[in-house]
């Protein structure tokens, strides 16, 4: 609103027209510029110098937008990542602040014990959806280096006993023996075994 309390129509209008500008036809060109619709001083609601092309080169007219101050000192702006790729080698990054999750250095070998200053993520560390969400596994505080570790033979029949797994005593020794080749040593994780008892099962569903 003006001072007098009526609108000021081009700035109405560059409100309607904040997404998508509106075009303007010849009549409705002529009433806000002269014709019936005039204000207290006698003219027209715009300028004739308000109404633009609506594109570069159209005959399609529209309302001019209106710029502010604002609007300069928000259109020029620079990112990092502009001034780097600009000019190759002309903007070291070294010196810039970074933020966000540490990328996961899978070139190292986490350490048995971290210390609290150590922010490396060597790969070990639970996402998001873990926290919010953990397995049964880590509800029962079994993670998932327990998973790849190798066992003894003993060992593997009482894990997988005590889970319900159903199987022969020839069965278990042709999984074990299947699981072993799998690594260079010949030690069979839980995982590994369990794999290997998956597909020896599928295999036998699949045998008519």
């Amino acid at each position: 609103l003006e001072g007098v309390g009526a609108i000021n129509f081009l700035e109405f209008a560059n409100f309607l027209n904040w997404k998508d500008k509106m075009p303007i036809g010849e009549r409705e060109r002529k009433i806000i510029t002269k014709g019936n619709a005039t204000n207290d001083d006698g003219c027209g609601l715009v300028a004739h110098e308000d109404i633009v092309p609506l594109e570069i080169g159209s005959s399609v007219k529209t309302l001019r937008t209106i710029t502010r101050k604002e609007d300069k000192s928000n259109g020029h702006y620079s990112k990092s990542s502009s001034l780097i790729n600009a000019v190759v080698g002309n903007y070291s990054p070294e010196d810039f602040p970074t933020y966000g999750v540490p990328t996961i250095r899978t070139d190292l070998a986490a350490p048995r014990f971290r210390r609290i200053s150590d922010t490396i993520n060597y790969g070990d560390e639970a996402t998001a959806t873990a926290l919010l969400n953990p397995s049964i596994f880590a509800q029962r505080q079994v993670y998932e280096k327990d998973m790849f570790l190798g066992r003894s033979k003993e060992e593997m029949k009482q894990i997988f006993c005590k889970a319900g797994v159903d199987m022969t005593r020839g069965t278990f020794e042709e999984v074990w023996k299947r699981a072993a080749m799998r690594h260079l040593k010949g030690e069979v994780s839980v995982e590994t075994f369990r794999e290997v008892l998956d597909e020896t099962q599928i295999s036998e569903t699949l045998t008519c």
